[in-house]
C-alpha cells in the first residue's frame, strides 16, 4: 500500500473520529474517539514525514523481519518470569498461610494472587510464545517477509 493511501485513510480516520466527539452523547464514547483522533493524526504525521523517503538498500523482501520475533521472546521471557514468580508466591502462601498479609488489605492474598498468576501465565506468556512463534514459523515457511513493515 502507499504512502498516499495511508495517508487518505488516516485522514478519513480522523475526520470521522471528530465528528465522533462533536456527536457523543456519553463521556466515555468521546474520550475513546478522542484516543482514536489523536492515534490517527499520531501516524498521518508520522507518515508524511516518511512519504518520499528513499527505499533501503538491498532486496529488502529477501529479508525476514525477525525484530518482531526478538521483541516477541523477550516479553515471552520477561511475563514468563512474572508469572512463575507469582505462582510461586501463591505457592508458598499455600505452605504457610501467614504469608497472607493483613496489612494488604486483602491485595495480596492466595485469592487475589491466584487469577492474576493464571491470567499472567497462559495470556501473556503463553500468547507471547504462539505470537512470537508464528511471526517466525510464517516467514520460513512461505518465503516472503511478514505484511505491513512495522506494523507486526
Amino acid at each position: 500500500m502507499s504512502n498516499y493511501i495511508k495517508l487518505i485513510v488516516l485522514g478519513l480516520v480522523a475526520l470521522f473520529a471528530m465528528l465522533a466527539i462533536n456527536y457523543a452523547r456519553d463521556l466515555a464514547y468521546m474520550v475513546h474517539a478522542m484516543i482514536i483522533c489523536a492515534v490517527a493524526i499520531g501516524l498521518f504525521i508520522w507518515t508524511l514525514r516518511r512519504t518520499g523517503d528513499p527505499a533501503p538498500a538491498g532486496n529488502v523482501s529477501a529479508e525476514y523481519m525477525d525484530d518482531v520475533v526478538r521483541y516477541g521472546v523477550i516479553a515471552t521471557a520477561f511475563w514468563g518470569v512474572v508469572g512463575f514468580l507469582a505462582g510461586v508466591f501463591i505457592a508458598f502462601q499455600l505452605a504457610y498461610p501467614q504469608l497472607n498479609f493483613e496489612w494488604a488489605q486483602g491485595y495480596a492474598n492466595f485469592g487475589r494472587l491466584r487469577p492474576l498468576h493464571t491470567s499472567a501465565v497462559i495470556f501473556a506468556f503463553g500468547g507471547n510464545a504462539l505470537i512470537a512463534t508464528s511471526f517466525y514459523v510464517v516467514q520460513r515457511t512461505s518465503a516472503a517477509r511478514l505484511w505491513g513493515g512495522n506494523l507486526a
